[in-house]
């Protein structure tokens, strides 16, 4: 409950989206909220999303958490393949297929608890597909692949304290 630095960095942001996929299925749905959105003006450390503009006004991980979590639409996925430390939340909408890793490290800065997490998409249609990794820290990629017999499977590296968005989709039907 403290300000801590800790709100500026990546573990707060893994720590919201876990909490969120924690969540997701409770009915009725709460109401999830941050405490504040901006720092005040003379918190450097704050619980604010947002930085206050005498700090620069930056923008926080845990700020760009949320546009990864409004793409989860459609029909939830029952999925396979969360890992030790990693866990996930799979949706499919029209022909794309989304699924949300969350790899929060309990111990904060402490240790390494970065994985490789198999994921497996059953059913999945043949053909050549994007397969587009995004991670919260920046790193985007995206290629193409080719599904066959029905069954995609790969390894995705999730660092700790890190979120990750795959997305498959039919070539060029990605939005930016």
């Amino acid at each position: 409950g403290n300000k801590s630095g800790l709100y500026g960095t990546s573990y707060a942001a893994a720590y919201t989206a876990g909490i969120i996929l924690k969540l997701w299925d409770i009915v009725p749905r709460p109401i999830i909220f941050t405490f504040q959105l901006k720092d005040g003006p003379s918190q450097k450390d704050g619980w604010g999303m947002i930085g206050h503009e005498s700090n620069g006004a930056a923008l926080k991980p845990r700020y760009n958490v949320f546009s990864f979590i409004d793409l989860l639409k459609g029909a939830k996925l029952t999925h396979t393949g969360d890992g030790s430390w990693v866990s996930a939340l799979a949706f499919r909408e029209n022909d794309t297929v989304r699924v949300l890793l969350v790899n929060v490290d309990p111990n904060g800065q402490g240790y390494n608890h970065s994985e490789q997490v198999p994921i497996t998409i059953q059913h999945a249609p043949s053909g050549t597909f994007m397969y587009r990794l995004r991670y919260l820290s920046g790193l985007d990629v995206t290629t193409t692949d080719v599904i066959e017999n029905d069954v995609w499977q790969r390894q995705v590296y999730v660092p700790k304290n890190e979120v990750v968005l795959v997305e498959i989709s039919h070539k060029d039907s990605l939005p930016n």
